[in-house]
Parts: structure tokens; C-alpha cells; sequence
């Protein structure tokens, strides 16, 4: 019992014995006059232990029987869910064995069966991220998993993947190799289904780019080398009028490395459980996955707006939504839908925003109504 139980049941003594009133003793408790006429009734009931919860040292009504506890345990010690951490482990066992509990429960479950080590929380580094690109199709990264997909019940996979930059969706497919006509049918499937992206970031892979050949006692030429031609995929991406950028580390690309750590825990114990032994079983996993996410993440991101609809002669070759408006050579237009929205004078870049579709009377002074806003985008 507590000091403060103890001045309560001495008030409420006081109050049983008329020293003092109800009402004062009320005030002195901080509780209602109802209250304490209701705990004076139980105090001839239960004696000094009114003032004590009724369930102390008694397990709770809401607790988790042992019986499911024992249950989820047995299931987690199956080697089909060998390595799953709690939230992984708690998600698995709602959906497919209907034990609905929370991650906590699942972590304190784990760690008594020896299933999970507790770590301490170390203080990391603060990193700041660059910001993500505000709209859906400015920027797409792309990168290539060399990972023991299926741990051994099939034939070695890659994981190629292209991430949108401001909204995190993703575009993957398994492929036996990183060649260029995996990487060229990923990027046509890519373009038929979401159209042409402003950029892309890659790494400097021979894919990407024509490798400068030296001796092995020489050094590379710095800025002042010749250009060489491009590859395949350069060459496809300058035709479709697609920036490339390259990235100079792995961290720079930060989105779709972190993706792949995900996927590389996630989606191989997913792979495990759903017993996956080939490529198409994989790809047919990772699409249900994929769109799984994409319902759950609906409306996240940065910006959500597309972008405008293709030309006439790019619609039949890459899809119906492949190609952006352009004004020139080198540009590009992207359309934002405004509503009723204030907006400075001027976008990014020293850039006017233009009205398309403006209507009448609804425009003021750094103000439009009910129309579709754009700016000219150059090609850096």
C-alpha cells in the first residue's frame, strides 16, 4: 500500500466516523461525493483494502491465454519461420494462422522461447536524407540484387528493381542474369505500364555506360578524355530523351539499396514460406507482393499527380503514356492539378508557372481556380 492509499483510507476512516463530511472528505480525496459513499459501503465489505485496485496481484482480464501464447511459439519454432524477427513474425501470424497480437507480444513471446535476443538501442549517426523529388516520374532509381533468393531450392536470381523516387513504388522483376537485354525488357515493361520518366539514377555499371579501358600500370583519363559511344541502354535513353544520372556511391542511391535490404529480409523468408523454387513462382510472388503494397501505401509519397499524356508518334512505340508534352528540343512539361490553391509567382528554376485550361473569373493575383498548372523542365 502506498502513502497515498494510506491518506486516503484516513480520510475515509474520518468520514465512517463523522469527524468529518462527506463532502470534505470528497475534496480532500479529489474524487466525487458519489464515489465516496460508494467505497464507504465497500470499506465494511473488504476493509482496509478498498483503497487498492481489486485486481492487484490478480492477472489481467485481457490477458493472452497460455494456450495461444504456447501455440504461437510451437509455430515460430518451425524451420519455415527460422530467422523472422517480431514485426515480420507477428504480421505472419495474424495473417495465416488468425493469432491477431501485437509486435510487443510477440518480441516478449520470442525472447522466453530463446527465439529473439533483446539489443540495446544504440544512438546512430544523424544522416540528412536528401529530399525526395516532389513528383511522381521526375526521378526513377535503378539497380540490380545479386542475393541467394531462394536459399538454395532453385537456380540463382537477380533481383532488378526501379524505384520512383518520390513516391517509393516499385518496379521489379527476377531475371537469371544483370544483362542488357533483362535490364532493356524491364525497362520497356516499365515504360508500357507507368511512361516516361524525366531520369534515371544508376551506378556506373558497364550497362550504363562505356568502360575507359587503361593498362593495368596506367591511370584514366580525367575530364579531358575522349567521349565515348554509348551502350545499349545509354543509347535508348538518349532516344527517348531520358536523363542519366549516375550515382558515385551506393549511398547516393540510398532508396533502392535500403529497398533491397528490406526485400533480402523480407521477401526471402515470404519466398520460404510460400515455398518458391523457380523464377516464375518468384515473379509471380513479387507481383502479388508488390501490388499488396501498393493498395496498403495508396496516396503516400511525395505527389501523386502524373504527368501529361504522350505524342502521337511515341504512343504506338513504348505504351500510351511514354511520352511528357514538350515545347523544345531539350524540354519538358510537367503539369500539377492546382484546384483553388495559392502559389508564388514564380517555380523553381526562375520559371512561371502557365495556366492551362484557366477558367474565367476564377483567377486572381498569384491565385488560380479549378485549372492545371505547369512549368517548362530542361534537361540538365
Amino acid at each position: 500500500m502506498t502513502q497515498a492509499e494510506r491518506d486516503g483510507l484516513v480520510a475515509l476512516k474520518k468520514a465512517k466516523k463523522k469527524l468529518i463530511t462527506q463532502k470534505e472528505a470528497a475534496e480532500e480525496l479529489g474524487i466525487t461525493e458519489r464515489h465516496v459513499r460508494r467505497l464507504l459501503r465497500q470499506l465494511k465489505r473488504r476493509g482496509d483494502k478498498v483503497v487498492a485496485h481489486a485486481l492487484r496481484g490478480l492477472p489481467s482480464n485481457r490477458k493472452i491465454s497460455a494456450d495461444t501464447e504456447q501455440k504461437a511459439v510451437a509455430i515460430l519454432t518451425q524451420p519455415v519461420y527460422r530467422g523472422f524477427g517480431p514485426t515480420l513474425a507477428a504480421e505472419y501470424l495474424a495473417k495465416k494462422h488468425d493469432i491477431a497480437v501485437s509486435r510487443e507480444t510477440v518480441w516478449q513471446w520470442m525472447i522466453g522461447a530463446k527465439l529473439w535476443r533483446a539489443r540495446k538501442q544504440h544512438i546512430e549517426k544523424v544522416h540528412e536524407w536528401r529530399p525526395r523529388r516532389s513528383r511522381f516520374g521526375e526521378l526513377v532509381q535503378w539497380d540490380t540484387s545479386d542475393h541467394d533468393w531462394l536459399e538454395g531450392r532453385g537456380e540463382e536470381i537477380l533481383l532488378i528493381n526501379m524505384i520512383d523516387d518520390g513516391t517509393s513504388r516499385w518496379f521489379a522483376r527476377f531475371v537469371v542474369s544483370d544483362s542488357t537485354m533483362e535490364n532493356m525488357n524491364l525497362l520497356e515493361r516499365y515504360l508500357k505500364k507507368h511512361g516516361r520518366p524525366l531520369a534515371y539514377y544508376t551506378d556506373k555499371a558497364a550497362l550504363f555506360q562505356t568502360a575507359v579501358k587503361t593498362r593495368r600500370d596506367g591511370s584514366r583519363a580525367g575530364r579531358d578524355r575522349e567521349e565515348l559511344p554509348p551502350t545499349q541502354i545509354g543509347r535508348a535513353l538518349q532516344e527517348l530523351g531520358i536523363t542519366w544520372i549516375a550515382a558515385h556511391s551506393p549511398q547516393a542511391k540510398g532508396r533502392v539499396e535500403r529497398g533491397f535490404l528490406t526485400a533480402q529480409d523480407r521477401r526471402v523468408k515470404g519466398m520460404r514460406v510460400a515455398g518458391v523454387t523457380n523464377l516464375e513462382q518468384a515473379n509471380h510472388y513479387l507481383e502479388n507482393r508488390v501490388l499488396a503494397l501498393g493498395q496498403r501505401h495508396a496516396g503516400g509519397g511525395a505527389g501523386q499527380g502524373r504527368r501529361c499524356p504522350p505524342a502521337a508518334g511515341e504512343a504506338a512505340r513504348f505504351g500510351s503514356d511514354s511520352q511528357p508534352c514538350g515545347e523544345a528540343p531539350g524540354k519538358q512539361r510537367l503539369h500539377i492539378s492546382a484546384g483553388c490553391k495559392d502559389l508564388p509567382d514564380r517555380a523553381q528554376g526562375r520559371l512561371r508557372w502557365t495556366a492551362g485550361r484557366l477558367h474565367p473569373g476564377r483567377a486572381t493575383a498569384g491565385r488560380f481556380g479549378g485549372c492545371s498548372l505547369s512549368r517548362p523542365v530542361s534537361h540538365r
